[in-house]
Order: structure tokens, then sequence, then C-alpha cells
């Protein structure tokens, strides 16, 4: 049977894999994997009436409620069920070119082109990695698990909850962003 995935294109389905070693955007803490905590396609409160998530985000979860209490506390930056330990990298999730890397309203955000149709996104990062480049004027190569930046948090979220936010983007910019969790 085949299983039907939401994507950003409409629901049809998501296109192929894309071509090279794909990983994941935030690394293993202590042996535990990142978990999406908000994925693609959830509402959006607030601002613009039925806007989605066109993204990801990422963070650690915790095993009970209370877990690491003690080193990351349920309020900012972390969250009742999640953590993001500080100082932890964003790192690209392939080969690719930085398209651009800059100062955002949303914090220092990266956009790497793997080869057309794909690119990716990420933001709410601090302490850059990588150098600021203007959209489409840099060019410079980046493998897969580089260190783009530090997680942070979105300037804009009250609740000021570090994670990352990644997307996947099939064709052309943000408003080509689809559901990155089939690949």
């Amino acid at each position: 049977h085949a299983v039907q995935v939401a994507t950003g294109t409409g629901g049809a389905a998501p296109p192929p894999p894309p071509p090279g070693r794909w990983l994941w955007p935030v690394p293993r803490w202590q042996g535990r994997a990142p978990v999406v905590s908000d994925g693609y396609g959830s509402p959006r409160i607030g601002g613009n009436r039925g806007a989605i998530h066109r993204g990801a985000d990422l963070m650690f979860r915790r095993r009970w409620r209370g877990e690491l209490a003690d080193r990351f506390p349920t309020a900012a930056p972390h969250a009742r069920m999640h953590f993001m330990p500080p100082g932890t990298l964003a790192l690209a999730a392939s080969d690719g070119e930085i398209w651009s890397a800059r100062w955002t309203p949303r914090g220092f955000s990266v956009v790497l082109s793997h080869g057309a149709p794909w690119a990716t996104y990420y933001t709410h990062l601090t302490a850059p990695r990588v150098g600021e480049t203007r959209r489409g004027a840099g060019r410079v190569r980046v493998v897969a698990g580089q260190p783009l930046g530090v997680v942070g948090a979105d300037p804009k979220d009250a609740n000021a909850i570090a994670h990352l936010h990644f997307e996947l983007w099939h064709g052309g910019n943000g408003l080509a962003a689809i559901d990155p969790t089939p690949y």
C-alpha cells in the first residue's frame, strides 16, 4: 500500500529524494537524536490567518516531563517536553553552496543550494559559523555536517524557545517548502 504524505506541493506525492548524502541538521547530543518538536503544516497562531508552518522545528525530547529539568529548566529557552543544549550547532544537511547567509528579523539565516531544484533553509541562529553572503553572491561550498551557526531562539518569539527552524525547498524559494519528514 502506498502512503500518502502531506507536502507543500498541494498533497501530491513527494518528489524523489534529493541526490547525495543527507543528515540531520542538528547533531546527536549525549546519544540522543534530535526530534521534530513542531512539524511542517501545523497552523500558525496570530498574524496570517490560515498560514501554516513551512518547516520543521528541531529540538531534543525529554523522556519524561521533569527529565533534565535541573540542567534545562522547563521554561525559556527550553520547553516543557523539549530542550536545546546551549551551544548546539546547526549543520549543513548536505553538500552545497551558500546562496545567502545574513542577519534577519528571525535571527541569522542561511540558505544552501544543493543543485537545482533542491535548497535548504536554516534560521534562529546565533553566533554564525559562516560569513555573511548576499543573495546569490558568494557561492562558498559547504559539506554535509559543516557548522553553519549556533542554534538560538526566534527574536520575535515572546516565549524565546531555542530551536532550529529547518526547511527543505524543492523548485524555488521558501514558497516551495515541502515537508522534510519523508526525506
